[in-house]
């Protein structure tokens, strides 16, 4: 399955690899997770059609949905967006 990333989820993804390693490499696990076992674990996230949500932590989650046709995960955010 190939991963797709919105412009600001790359970015995050990539300045959380030296600002917070910790994080990031649970990201990682999570995201492995999500491509073998799908949204078994995952939320529906707010209105966003097809988007779901999996907490990383207290303070954030990963946001994605997945294009079957295209055989895609499509990461849209990978830090905060914890909803209230």
């Amino acid at each position: 399955m190939q991963k797709c990333w919105t412009d600001s989820a790359w970015q995050d993804y990539l300045r959380l690899r030296t600002e917070n390693p910790v994080y990031f490499n649970e990201l990682n696990l999570i995201i492995e997770y999500i491509e073998y076992q799908g949204t078994e674990n995952a939320e529906p996230f707010g209105n966003l059609k097809h988007y779901f949500s999996v907490k990383v932590d207290e303070e954030n989650c990963l946001v994605f949905k997945f294009d079957s046709k295209a055989d895609e995960m499509i990461i849209q955010a990978v830090k905060n967006h914890i909803e209230g």
